[in-house]
């Protein structure tokens, strides 16, 4: 049964909220759990997607998120091209704030190995957060691969971000296309 103590202390936290957090026990008790499901000697592809599950459970209900990075690293080094580059855009996903030069390779990596979603997200990402550290050249980088992968808002922001990178004034073209963009999906 979940444990009753409040995660926060605070005593305005609500009663439904206090059920979802597992206990200390609990926690344990997964943990080895899944620690000797990865001993076993099984299938590949089996222990990374039990990795990725568990980087999940760590990071949203125990809130244990160097735990997380830790299992995110894990499948990022496994076989499985596709369990890869999730996990790498989470650990970019994850770290983009505290060690945004970590997170730029981890998008890299995510956008070199996953298929359209998960690359064209990587890249969306990658391209946001090269923006905000001024890197133009891996913005550039990042903007081209978007325009390769993703469409609708995505893909206008990226060819906006690459017209501010080529030609500071030909911002404006982009900026309107974006907004014919939106406009066409408002009315669609």
């Amino acid at each position: 049964m979940p444990h009753r103590r409040r995660r926060s202390g605070d005593p305005a936290e609500p009663d439904y909220l206090v059920a979802l957090w597992p206990n200390d026990q609990q926690r344990v008790r997964l943990r080895a759990a899944v620690d000797h499901a990865l001993s076993v000697d099984q299938d590949e592809g089996i222990r990374d997607r039990v990795v990725m599950a568990m980087a999940q459970v760590e990071l949203y209900s125990c809130g244990d998120c160097d735990h997380a990075i830790e299992l995110w690293q894990l499948a990022a080094d496994g076989d499985d091209p596709a369990v890869a580059a999730l996990a790498w855009l989470n650990l970019g996903l994850v770290q983009q704030q505290s060690a945004p030069i970590t997170a730029v390779h981890a998008f890299e990596q995510a956008m070199r190995l996953g298929d359209t979603s998960i690359g064209g997200h990587a890249a969306t990402e990658l391209a946001r957060l090269a923006e905000r550290l001024g890197d133009n050249p891996v913005l550039a980088r990042a903007c081209q691969r978007a325009l390769d992968l993703t469409s609708g808002d995505d893909r206008a922001q990226a060819a906006l971000r690459l017209g501010r990178i080529n030609d500071p004034a030909g911002q404006f073209v982009a900026e309107s296309l974006l907004l014919v963009i939106r406009k066409r999906r408002a009315h669609s």
